[in-house]
């Protein structure tokens, strides 16, 4: 990040902000790296959701094909 990058001044309770710093401490991140982290790993995480299952398409369906792809490969 730069100090060119914009900014977002968010609210969010005590109990989630504790959560936060105690997790960017774990993560050795100040608590904007690591939201901005964790925003970044929701994000590529319902990309790949999105491949596997075609955007829009509930969880369900994540589950349902990874059965069908194991009952193809004669996992189940």
């Amino acid at each position: 990040m730069t100090p060119t990058d914009p900014k977002f001044i968010i609210r969010y309770p005590a109990e989630l902000r504790a959560k936060v710093a105690a997790s960017a401490k774990a993560n050795h991140r100040s608590i904007n790296a690591e939201i901005v982290h964790q925003l970044e790993k929701i994000y590529t995480a319902q990309a790949n959701l999105n491949w596997i299952v075609g955007p829009g398409k509930p969880v369900e369906t994540f589950d349902r094909e990874i059965a069908r792809m194991d009952s193809m490969a004669g996992n189940s």
